[in-house]
């Protein structure tokens, strides 16, 4: 297994009580932020938690 699975998994270990699509949500905040994506971090997150899906053409990877 990777290293940065593990840290992934240590990272997000106290959202394992959250809904799965939450869960989602959270993960691709985190990548959008430290990863410099396109779009709106913020913005997207509050789209994903009302629509309970990230918004992709919005928020992606560079």
């Amino acid at each position: 297994m990777r290293a940065d699975v593990d840290e992934d998994e240590e990272n997000f270990s106290n959202n394992a009580s959250l809904p799965e699509w939450k869960q989602e949500c959270i993960k691709f905040y985190y990548s959008c932020i430290q990863g410099g994506w396109t779009g709106k971090c913020d913005d997207c997150l509050r789209y994903c938690e009302e629509q309970q899906k990230w918004p992709s053409s919005k928020c992606h990877e560079r």
